[in-house]
């Protein structure tokens, strides 16, 4: 897709999602942009929920913002900009991708990196099972989950003295 004016980017790289691959990308792009390219960034989030320091975060060790990344930040820092919505498809032929509530963004390349979406489980389909996944609420659906059992036992969720839950492992 070569443009006409030459001020104006030769190329589109598209990067859908924002996935591990596609924020070391940015990070390179940062110090070393390819001339010519216009780098933009696909995402339904503004923030990333780092899921290496969930763990912590779910032991307290980390509060929910030390563990999230400001993906608006990181693509500006970058020189990216970065589309808020959610990528619907891709049309190859067309060489562009469906967004939610946008139109679609033409590419020259894109990348996909939109993790993995669980079937939906939980209350529905298994109780007591809480996905992973989306991250960005996976703490307050947790959170949400040790008030019932804490309610369960009689406990009040608020109070700094309830007794520790044991949690063990899932049998399916």
């Amino acid at each position: 897709m070569r443009r006409q004016a030459s001020f104006l980017p030769e190329q589109d790289l598209v990067l859908v999602g924002g996935g591990y691959a596609h924020l070391h990308v940015l990070r390179k792009w940062r110090t070393n942009p390819i001339p010519g390219i216009r780098l933009t960034v696909v995402s339904p989030d503004r923030e990333l929920v780092y899921s290496g320091m969930l763990p912590g975060v779910l032991a307290g060790l980390y509060s929910l913002s030390e563990a999230t990344l400001d993906l608006q930040e990181l693509c500006a820092v970058a020189g990216a900009r970065l589309i808020v919505a959610a990528a619907m498809g891709l049309d190859s032929a067309g060489r562009s991708i469906p967004l939610s509530d946008r139109p679609p963004i033409a590419f020259d390349v894109a990348s996909f990196a939109v993790g993995s979406i669980p079937r939906t489980v939980g209350s529905e389909s298994r109780p007591g099972v809480i996905s992973l996944k989306p991250l960005r609420d996976f703490p307050q659906r947790w959170e949400e989950a040790v008030g019932r059992l804490r309610s369960k036992r009689g406990e009040d969720s608020s109070s700094s003295g309830a007794t520790p839950l044991k949690i063990g492992r899932a049998h399916v």
